[in-house]
């Protein structure tokens, strides 16, 4: 893997914690948002940042976008 920011670190682990975690979930725990701003806010630094993401982790993990649930991980063989 490239190297990682803090915040890049925070959302692979929240990414591999889970099976499925919600956009409001990253946000949370990534950027620290509060719960009810992060479900009430349409922004787009969440999908920038999980873009950069893919590309620093591409070799090892798939970071997948489900609609109407959030993303998912999966490990590349």
């Amino acid at each position: 893997m490239k190297d990682l920011t803090v915040r890049d670190e925070r959302l692979l682990n929240a990414l591999l914690a889970r099976r499925e975690v919600s956009r409001s979930d990253l946000l949370i725990e990534a950027y620290n948002f509060p719960g009810e701003f992060s479900k009430n806010t349409n922004t787009r630094r969440l999908d920038v940042h999980i873009g950069r993401l893919r590309k620093k982790v591409d070799k090892e993990f798939k970071i997948i976008a489900r609609y109407g649930i959030g993303y998912t991980v999966e490990t590349v063989k």
